[in-house]
């Protein structure tokens, strides 16, 4: 009875899984400065000025200082989206 059961709850789940869609409109689309600059490698939300909002912080691994992607370039840049009062 326990494996009936725990069987239908499994399939259960996958059906609901597979047809589930997200309702949720795009507030805004953050892009790197170049392609292959690897925008948002790496994001962390977190109160970094210390005024109690969060803040958004982003990495983008793949920027260069020529602003041409560059396979070889060992360079990097974190990104600072301060949070605010809407």
């Amino acid at each position: 009875m326990k494996r009936i059961l725990l069987l239908s709850l499994l399939l259960l789940s996958v059906v609901f899984t597979l047809f589930s869609v997200n309702h949720l409109d795009v507030m805004t689309t953050i892009t790197g400065e170049f392609d292959g600059s690897k925008m948002g490698a790496s994001v962390v939300s977190l109160d970094f000025n210390g005024d109690g909002i969060k803040d958004l912080v982003v990495l983008e691994a793949g920027w260069n200082p020529t602003g041409v992607f560059d396979a070889s370039a060992q360079y990097g840049k974190l990104l600072f989206y301060m949070g605010g009062q809407l």
